[in-house]
């Protein structure tokens, strides 16, 4: 199969030879698909660069200290975070707790406060996560949380 397509190639002139006009436009959309991957690539590389770094102005930091201009690009509040926080600091709370110190610390919440505390809480104590049930709450009365502590083996 080689040889036939060498010796066909042999036959043609040089002009004969050359790519057509629809094959170099169909590489060179591909050249600019695959550059277009390769800048996402590099922009989500250098968005994690200071999380590896250890970098304290990082956004990735700021959104655990919730700060007032780390969500204006569209970012999440890092709830998650700020109660990953408050958990670590407090041996067991409540929503109404956490609330108040969120309020304290002026953390900035895009809609209902007391559904985005429940929805977080939620999600972070279902089993494998870092939180746990410490008492559950019985006739509208809410759950205590504590912060789950690692095995250590």
């Amino acid at each position: 199969m080689q040889a036939t397509r060498a010796a066909r190639l042999a036959r043609l002139g040089p002009e004969e030879s050359f790519a057509t006009p629809r094959v170099i436009k169909e590489q060179i959309r591909r050249r600019e698909k695959e550059i277009g991957m390769l800048n996402d690539a590099l922009r989500a590389l250098e968005a994690i660069k200071p999380l590896v770094s250890g970098d304290p102005s990082s956004k990735a930091v700021l959104r655990i200290q919730n700060s007032q201009d780390a969500p204006d690009q569209g970012e999440s509040t890092g709830i998650r975070d700020a109660i990953r926080v408050f958990a670590a600091s407090t041996p067991r709370f409540g929503p109404a707790e956490l609330l108040e110190h969120l309020h304290r610390c002026n953390f900035t919440f895009r809609g209902d406060p007391r559904a985005a505390i429940r929805d977080a809480l939620y999600i972070m104590s279902r089993p494998g996560k870092e939180l746990k049930i410490v008492k559950r709450g019985r006739g509208g009365k809410p759950n205590s949380y504590s912060r789950k502590v690692p095995r250590q083996h």
